[in-house]
């Protein structure tokens, strides 16, 4: 049908998360580096419109710094190890509470996307996170925004652009293929939201 739909269960959480570098090595580049800007995705909305939580607001901004100095030196060193292990340890730091950390519109906007165009969850972050991140700054409170900004070490929507760019991953929604005459009708499923989720939704094209 092409459309995603998240849930919550206590049953699909796993009681034990094994984390071996080692079984990384196999994973495809774009995969793996575009998992990792899926995790700052988690770890930058998270923060932002999660509220303010005593643990997850320091392991989401934790998560957030280390994914972004050790995301470039991945792709410099695809074989260290110890670069993999730090990657999944602050892939686990950014989605520390994910069944009660509300999520904003680069995630919603990912999940119809990727499911509607068959683009991969990873790589919707790579297209959405900055625009969603620029667009909607001037209703994101200060002190979160300062917070991020401090983690990210610049400017996030900024940051978040040149990470991508970087890594050498796609980041505009005509690069993976949603057609431009679609976007209004994308934008008309979200109500009250329509007019911001277009200004995104051109924002990344």
């Amino acid at each position: 049908m092409g459309r995603k739909r998240g849930f919550a269960d206590p049953k699909t959480v796993p009681p034990v998360v094994i984390l071996d570098p080692g079984a990384t090595i196999f994973t495809p580049e774009k995969l793996w580096l575009s998992t990792g800007l899926r995790a700052l995705d988690h770890a930058a909305e998270g923060f932002l419109y999660g509220g303010d939580h005593p643990i997850t607001d320091v392991t989401g901004l934790e998560g957030a710094r280390r994914l972004m100095e050790y995301l470039p030196l991945s792709k410099r060193s695809p074989e260290d190890l110890e670069v993999r292990l730090e990657l999944q340890l602050a892939s686990w730091l950014a989605y520390f509470g994910p069944m009660n950390t509300p999520m904003g519109l680069s995630h919603e906007l990912g999940r119809r996307i990727g499911a509607s165009y068959e683009v991969p969850h990873g790589i919707t972050s790579c297209v959405l996170l900055a625009p969603s991140l620029r667009v909607l700054e001037e209703r994101i409170p200060d002190e979160r925004w300062r917070g991020l900004s401090e983690a990210l070490g610049g400017e996030p929507s900024e940051r978040v652009a040149s990470l991508v760019e970087g890594l050498g991953l796609p980041d505009s929604l005509r690069e993976v293929g949603v057609p431009e005459q679609d976007l209004e009708s994308i934008a008309g499923e979200y109500g009250d939201r329509a007019e911001e989720v277009l200004e995104i939704l051109k924002a990344a094209y």
